[in-house]
């Protein structure tokens, strides 16, 4: 389809050109519309302009890289994170968690703000938060989610994972289990 549209648009210039000269109009007398039409096409063009270069900058200098993880700010104010499948001239391609494939374009990861979780170090930290009822053991609540960590097999040994109280919340007593994974 591109390549067929393409050929159309080079045999429609073609055309044109071969017409306009059968018609007696050169070059000199076209010269300042093509200069008009060259300008509005490069205002045109200039998001698509700042995207290729970008993807430049993001090929050479490498701040992202094809399977890290990163997050980014989207339009709406909201972030983007999931891991870079793509990353192409004009735009990068990220699988969210929900698997839904998003089109970034490259400039965001240049201007916008950018948090690669992997870039120089795929370990992170884990933390998970759990509320235990007023009254319970909290001894045996520790030792259980030493017991979660220390069986997930993703749960790194050095640095070791460690239980915390945090808060007493409304209804319960507020733990979190921190590793690193």
């Amino acid at each position: 389809y591109a390549a067929s549209s393409v050929c159309r648009y080079l045999i429609v210039l073609a055309g044109m050109l071969l017409g306009f000269r059968q018609i007696g109009i050169g070059w000199s007398s076209v010269q300042w519309l093509v200069a008009a039409m060259t300008v509005g096409l490069g205002f045109g063009l200039q998001e698509i302009f700042a995207n290729f270069v970008s993807g430049i900058i993001l090929l050479v200098e490498r701040p992202i890289r094809v399977g890290d993880t990163v997050t980014i700010g989207d339009i709406s104010g909201g972030n983007i994170t999931g891991a870079v499948t793509r990353i192409q001239i004009r735009a990068t391609t990220i699988v969210d968690w929900d698997n839904k494939e998003l089109i970034v374009p490259n400039r965001e990861f240049v201007t916008g703000n950018l948090v690669n979780w992997t870039l120089s170090n795929p370990t992170l930290r884990s933390t998970i938060v759990v509320g235990i009822a007023y009254g319970s053991n909290t001894r045996l609540a520790t030792e259980l989610l030493y017991r979660v960590a220390e069986e997930n097999p993703l749960v790194l040994d050095d640095p070791e994972p460690v239980v915390v109280f945090t808060e007493f919340g409304e209804s319960s007593l507020i733990f979190e289990l921190r590793s690193f994974v």
